[in-house]
């Protein structure tokens, strides 16, 4: 006697639906090689050496410009409390970089896979939202190449930064902070991740190339604007904290 096929035998010729869309795979899997690429530069010293270096410059500053115009003890005074600042510089550059950056995988996957499906939704093309954001996730590797690569040109030149954005193409002096911030957002690598999120968006046909070019250039100029902002605002904290100006 002939037994129907349980409901729950699978079809050997259908590839499992879990297989078909690893979008949280390929999230974790950067997300923890991004991890182990920031943590050099902490385990190293690098990190803790540049926060050490503004201290310090911040330290030199108070002393430059208040000798001969406030008493000894209000400088040490100064110099004591710009140094207590450092666990808290530490704490919120240890935040940035291992639990902003690695979220930003998974955000900037999932809101541009959203877009892409959003347009391709009310302009009666593939939806395609769980191709989209297999997609996306998969091509989040761009943005851990360019830390990696940067870490591993630190250790082999001896330098304390290694510049990978167009912020080396400017001429020799002096540059507003924000044009500078705002280049350094987008190394190589981020360049070419949103090329090739713009090309894949286009070759699942959710948008023709200008429209998924559109998509691209507007998330990746709202990311750096933020960074930059973000940036620019501890960078701001940082010298503006204890400024000579406020011993008088």
């Amino acid at each position: 006697m002939a037994v129907a096929p349980s409901i729950h035998e699978s079809n050997p010729g259908q590839i499992p639906e879990a297989s078909q869309s690893p979008a949280t795979g390929w999230i974790l899997v950067w997300a923890c090689l991004l991890l182990s690429t920031t943590a050099l530069p902490w385990l190293s010293g690098v990190t803790e050496l540049g926060l050490n270096t503004a201290v310090e410059a911040g330290q030199a500053r108070i002393e430059t410009k208040t000798r001969g115009e406030v008493g000894d003890d209000a400088i040490r005074k100064a110099i004591h409390l710009q140094r207590s600042t450092l666990p808290f510089w530490r704490t919120l550059s240890a935040l940035g970089d291992f639990v902003v950056d690695p979220a930003m995988i998974a955000i900037r996957a999932l809101v541009t896979a959203t877009l892409f499906s959003a347009f391709a939704a009310v302009s009666a093309r593939p939806i395609e939202f769980a191709a989209a954001f297999r997609d996306c996730a998969r091509l989040q590797y761009y943005w851990v190449l360019g830390p990696l690569l940067r870490i591993l040109l630190i250790g082999l030149l001896h330098r304390e930064q290694v510049g990978l954005s167009p912020s080396i193409f400017l001429s020799p002096g002096r540059h507003p902070a924000g044009l500078v911030v705002f280049l350094d957002c987008f190394d190589f690598f981020v360049i070419a991740g949103w090329i090739h999120l713009a090309f894949a968006g286009w070759s699942r046909r959710q948008a023709n190339l200008v429209v998924s070019s559109s998509i691209c250039v507007t998330l990746a100029i709202v990311e750096a604007s933020v960074r930059s902002g973000w940036v620019l605002m501890i960078g701001a904290g940082m010298r503006l904290c204890l400024m000579p100006e406020n011993m008088k």
